[in-house]
């Protein structure tokens, strides 16, 4: 979630956080973060769609541009990159999800909530 949330901020934000702050900054989070787990999906959901639709409004041109100053020191980096490894980044613990709550699942669907 806060990768996503945090990169939608910085680069398809609605301007509610300064123009001087880079993906990495603070200020991108959320004034108060979920404090149930229903809140915490309704959240990732939400930093998803911002995201993917930030990145599928963007032309050749906006994927090939350089990430600029709100990069960091990813700077010289075009979008495409930043693109792709958050891909990677939530395969990667999108599947670590899947496996902590996968045989939960599994054990509630067959015993119920004991």
């Amino acid at each position: 979630m806060g990768i996503l949330r945090k990169r939608a901020s910085t680069f398809f934000g609605a301007g509610s956080v300064p123009e001087d702050a880079d993906m990495f900054d603070r200020r991108h989070w959320p004034a108060r973060l979920p404090g149930t787990a229903s809140e915490g999906v309704e959240l990732l959901e939400r930093s998803y769609r911002w995201w993917r639709d930030g990145v599928a409004g963007l032309d050749e041109d906006g994927l090939l541009r350089q990430l600029g100053p709100k990069g960091a020191f990813f700077a010289a980096e075009p979008m495409a990159t930043l693109v792709l490894h958050l891909n990677r980044e939530v395969f990667h613990h999108g599947g670590e999800v899947g496996i902590c709550i996968g045989p939960r699942a599994r054990a509630l669907a067959t015993t119920g909530c004991r």
